[in-house]
């Protein structure tokens, strides 16, 4: 009796079959990948929130006056909310900020809270000198987001923590696209003028 081995036609509906489970299975990898980055950086948010919740304890109902977003955010590093190690340094690093991830910035580059800028941090903090934080509309001010300036952390989606410390979701599709959406004084968007990269 001989062998009997496989036919070329046989080999390539192998190969057709396992090139349509991928085209299909690829797209949704990607998306699984993008959902989890979203998860992880209202994590950060969230955990950001808690930082500011401590330090509005500590001073007295204040938080900091800064007319810059990112030394906004550094004030929780120098205060202390924020320790420079690897763990807790990640709460200012969007895991879907490819551009951050490339630069491959250690613990110890944040130590100096004064020379933390926007090229570590991928988040838009409050400006607080032009915009004061209003207490009674606590659930509605927006004191940080994943901001999307040049290149989108999350397709479609911005995550935006308010003065209550809850961490929302906002649909930049609403805002004219990624393309269109943008923070600071010269943003189109009233709600997302109080925050800046700077």
């Amino acid at each position: 009796m001989r062998n009997r081995g496989f036919t070329l036609i046989e080999i390539l509906v192998v190969i057709t079959i396992i090139a349509a489970i991928l085209a299909i299975a690829t797209p949704m990898l990607f998306k699984g990948k993008d959902q989890a980055n979203l998860v992880f950086c209202q994590k950060n948010l969230s955990e950001m929130g808690q930082g500011f919740m401590l330090y509005q304890q500590r001073f007295e109902e204040k938080m900091p006056k800064t007319d810059s977003g990112i030394q906004f955010l550094a004030e929780l590093v120098k205060e202390g909310f924020i320790n420079p190690i690897d763990k807790e340094i990640k709460i200012l690093q969007c895991p879907g900020d490819m551009q951050l991830k490339q630069q491959g910035f250690k613990p110890e580059d944040y130590k100096d809270y004064k020379a933390i800028n926007s090229a570590m941090v991928s988040y838009s903090g409050r400006n607080t000198k032009d915009y004061p934080l209003k207490f009674s509309k606590r659930g509605e001010e927006p004191i940080a987001c994943d901001d999307d300036e040049d290149e989108p952390n999350h397709p479609n989606k911005v995550n935006v923590l308010y003065l209550d410390f809850s961490v929302g979701q906002v649909d930049v599709n609403e805002f004219g696209g990624a393309e269109a959406f943008r923070v600071g004084h010269d943003s189109p968007f009233e709600k997302f003028k109080v925050l800046n990269n700077n």
